[in-house]
């Protein structure tokens, strides 16, 4: 007569180690190849969560010491290195850069500009400032989103959508 009891005494006696030789070593098992992780786009409200502290104001200060003009820019190094459009500080006497925390930066230098790109490089005394996160532009394609995050006329955080 076959034994009912057979398969789940086997079992447990190969899960309490009662059969040490199989116990023991590990199953093997063929190495699945790695799932590819599927790309989600961001949304534009957390495109502006994540990007946001790193956008900056810049003010462009004139003979009288006051500003005349403001744009935006963002930090791409933590240790104070800003991008801004030429035509934000072309002229300028002085420039101040004001933080998404309220803090302001009153030494600017402009380490280099491209007034045909209309691209200026600023730098500030700082550390640990946030940055941003610069995507591949090898990667785009015609008829991918294009978001520019900024603070027009001095305005908080703004995020128009181009296609």
């Amino acid at each position: 007569m076959q034994d009912a009891w057979l398969p789940l005494r086997l079992v447990l006696a190969l899960a309490l180690g009662a059969i040490p030789a199989l116990s023991q070593a590990p199953p093997q098992r063929k190495p699945q190849p790695a799932a590819k992780a599927v790309h989600q786009p961001l949304t534009a409200k957390a495109l502006v969560q994540r990007e946001s502290p790193a956008i900056v104001t810049v003010f462009n200060i004139g003979a009288s010491g006051k500003p005349e003009s403001m744009g935006s820019g963002f930090i791409v190094r933590s240790d104070g290195v800003v991008v801004t459009n030429f035509h934000v500080v072309r002229g300028a006497m002085e420039a101040q850069i004001k933080l998404k925390t309220g803090e302001i930066y009153d030494r600017v230098t402009v380490f280099d500009f491209d007034e045909r790109r209309d691209i200026a490089i600023l730098t500030i005394r700082a550390r640990d400032l946030p940055t941003v996160q610069l995507g591949d532009s090898e990667k785009a394609v015609p008829g991918d989103k294009a978001y520019a995050i900024g603070n027009p006329e001095g305005f908080d955080t703004r995020c128009p959508t181009a296609w």
